[in-house]
């Protein structure tokens, strides 16, 4: 459902199964604008260890992260609640690309 709100808004979607695959994907080189990833997903690594090696490795692609669980959070990335509207994913990716610092 998400990837369709997405593309409803216009974006261009690269949907991975697991936070080990989006590594792998960009340890080959895929590079997004941003990265919005679930807090649990399935595998080695969590939604929160990409987001955490994202800010590492490629300080200038944001990071926004999702969850059902609302006493689960950080403080370190944005964070949307399940369940969302496509009009809170928009504002969230609009403010998450706006936050982005920019790459020279």
């Amino acid at each position: 459902m998400l990837v369709k709100m997405l593309m409803t808004l216009g974006y261009r979607v690269r949907a991975v199964a697991s936070a080990d695959e989006a590594l792998a994907l960009m340890s080959e080189g895929l590079t997004p604008r941003i990265v919005f990833t679930d807090i649990r997903t399935p595998g080695q690594h969590s939604g929160v260890d990409l987001a955490r090696w994202v800010r590492k490795e490629y300080p200038g692609i944001p990071v926004l992260l999702q969850t059902c669980y609302e006493r689960l959070y950080t403080d370190e990335f944005p964070i949307l609640n399940k369940p969302y509207t496509e009009l809170q994913v928009g504002e969230a990716i609009r403010n998450a690309l706006a936050l982005a610092p920019v790459l020279t």
